[in-house]
């Protein structure tokens, strides 16, 4: 099967259509469309695409304007990238309740000038802009014009590492240009199974110091990539044995493989929880490390509020649960309502505790019968009592007691 039947049947009508669109208005200006990186890596190895970069020799910025015009939608602009982005109109798109987006990139070079820095760009040719991809199985370009639809450009040698199960960098700078391509040689690798090449790997140990000169976005966008992976473990392994990990400052702990399984699990119905998959596997990376470890790796990678605070939560869990030896479903409450739920549902698939399934299962949304209001019919003026006995009353319930004999002795006071 030729690479013009595989694309053709791996996309949609609607994605054909829309790139048939945009090829068609590049012709007419001279310029070619490719889709480059993942499609044709994809492709070739006749797996599931998760990839869709077009790439125009030509400058994607009025190609860009001018499709908005003639056909709809809205534009941004990224002039010092020379990229913009495509919002298609309801008629393009494959769902007609979402808007999607076609990220549009004029064919470039790029220089560095000093490692781990964001590159200076200016627009040049198809091969300029392969040349300056991460590896050469990202380095290949299929062509989407009528003339020459499904021809595929290939100037490194990236078929042949393909089917040599390689991952090959396309020149010696590589890493030390840019070391997130660190990274992304681990999680190609461990996706695919390939191996990195002898000759990349020697490279590795020169460009680890520039690791830690990479800006909180970017190393925390690379290892979020990385935690999205069916199978992470092999990735993170492969980091850890490069030192990529214990480069950064602090540290960053090595990940204890079994657990990327734990990940993976979705929470038991009955838990009624919606566990956030990435929040889950960073509190399974970080949760048996120190507190304040956590806390300077969260500041490092520009963690959110949301996300410190839940990463912390299991830290301080998982180190002071061991100790815990409450008899009473309210003291196990009163103790565990204080940790994010995500937090609470991590440390249990490590520790496996009871008492963490009956809190999540059910103590945690069981209240008092009596509210408020009810405080209030019996002549209680409102006031901060009111908490007090209502956590009172929630005890009680969860002890299987009298709330209502509570009450009154609570009232009698």
């Amino acid at each position: 099967m030729n690479l013009a039947t595989r694309l053709t049947q791996s996309l949609s009508d609607k994605q054909l259509a829309v790139m048939r669109l945009i090829a068609d208005e590049a012709s007419q200006r001279g310029w070619t469309l490719y889709a480059v990186g993942g499609l044709p890596r994809d492709l070739l190895l006749n797996r599931l695409t998760r990839d869709l970069d077009l790439v125009v020799e030509g400058d994607a910025l009025p190609l860009a304007r001018s499709l908005s015009r003639l056909h709809g939608g809205r534009v941004t602009t990224h002039p010092s990238f020379h990229t913009a982005t495509w919002f298609l109109p309801p008629r393009l798109t494959r769902d007609t309740e979402k808007r999607d987006a076609l990220d549009l990139i004029s064919s470039r070079s790029e220089t560095y000038k000093r490692p781990a820095a964001l590159p200076t760009v200016k627009l040049g040719s198809i091969t300029d802009d392969l040349l300056r991809r991460d590896f050469t199985i990202n380095a290949m370009a299929i062509r989407l014009d009528d003339e020459r639809f499904g021809d595929l450009l290939d100037p490194f040698g990236g078929r042949d590492d393909l089917a040599k199960e390689t991952i090959r960098i396309l020149h010696p700078r590589s890493f030390a240009d840019d070391p997130t391509r660190i990274f992304r040689a681990a999680r190609y690798a461990g996706r695919l199974g390939f191996r990195l090449a002898e000759e990349a790997e020697a490279l590795i140990p020169s460009a680890l110091r520039y690791v830690n000169k990479l800006s909180a976005e970017r190393l925390r966008h690379e290892l979020d990539l990385i935690l999205a992976e069916e199978d992470f473990a092999p990735m993170l392994a492969s980091l850890s044995e490069w030192g990529a990990l214990a480069t950064v400052e602090p540290a960053i702990p090595s990940f204890d493989p079994p657990r990327a399984k734990l990940a993976a699990k979705n929470p038991p119905a009955d838990f009624a929880l919606e566990a956030d998959a990435l929040a889950l596997a960073y509190c399974l990376w970080f949760m048996d490390s120190p507190a304040g470890l956590v806390s300077a790796l969260a500041k490092r990678l520009d963690f959110t509020a949301a996300l410190t605070k839940t990463v912390l939560s299991a830290t301080r869990l998982a180190h002071d649960l061991p100790t815990w030896n409450f008899s009473k479903p309210s003291e196990w409450t009163e103790r565990l309502d204080r940790h994010a739920p995500t937090a609470i549902y991590a440390v249990y698939l490590v520790q496996r505790k009871q008492e963490l399934v009956d809190y999540l299962k059910e103590w945690r949304r069981i209240q008092s019968t009596l509210t408020g209001d009810d405080l209030k019919k019996l002549g209680l003026p409102p006031g901060p009592a009111y908490k007090k006995i209502l956590s009172s009353l929630r005890a009680a319930r969860l002890d299987g007691e009298d709330e209502k004999r509570l009450l009154k002795s609570l009232m009698a006071k």
